[in-house]
């Protein structure tokens, strides 16, 4: 996928993202935080996620371990360097997206999954250098030729992939258990017209 914006074209980069608001903000670590620990109603997002992600043929596991890292599903978030909503899009980045407004989950949520398939797609399907472009910045990722040595961007990589697998263990067992609902209905259906 080729950005719609003249940046690209002038060898310019698009502009870093943040971690995580509470880590620089109140101090402690990703784990340590109560904030994660409450986090926010996730659901009230999943049909936008679902929408986009198959749209731009990312996992939706993926979209919500970026957004739960970037955001803690905060949609008026704003980091101290100028992220913004959901999946913490750049002013800049927003602009070259076509994303008008940050704040706006719909709006927000598409341009993010694109920004992270153009990445994907960037990156030949090397996730771990398109988490890292996503947090550091294609630019940086291209100097180190690999995941920057920043401590933000490691840690920050290291915690999507954890919060990936949890929420692909969870999309699994909530698959499982609407099958074993539905073979359950069926059963009891079948039951009922034998007799």
């Amino acid at each position: 996928m080729q950005l719609p914006d003249p940046l690209s074209r002038a060898g310019i980069f698009l502009p870093c993202r943040c971690v995580s608001l509470c880590r620089r903000e109140r101090g402690h670590s990703f784990h340590q935080c109560p904030k994660l620990k409450q986090g926010r109603d996730l659901a009230t997002y999943d049909e936008l996620i679902a929408g986009a992600a198959g749209k731009y043929g990312v996992d939706v596991p993926l979209v919500k371990a970026v957004i739960k890292a970037e955001s803690n599903f905060n949609h008026k978030a704003v980091s101290k360097k100028g992220a913004r909503g959901l999946m913490q899009l750049m002013p800049q980045t927003a602009l070259a997206l076509g994303v008008s407004d940050s704040f706006h989950p719909g709006d927000n949520i598409d341009g993010g999954i694109r920004y992270l398939s153009f990445l994907i797609g960037l990156y030949n399907g090397d996730l771990l250098l398109a988490l890292a472009a996503y947090n550091a910045g294609e630019g940086a990722v291209a100097r180190y030729r690999g995941i920057p040595p920043y401590a933000e961007t490691r840690t920050y990589v290291h915690r999507v992939l954890d919060l990936y697998k949890r929420y692909r263990k969870e999309a699994e067992t909530t698959a499982a258990a609407k099958v074993k609902q539905s073979h359950w209905e069926k059963s009891k259906l079948y039951s009922l017209h034998t007799f």
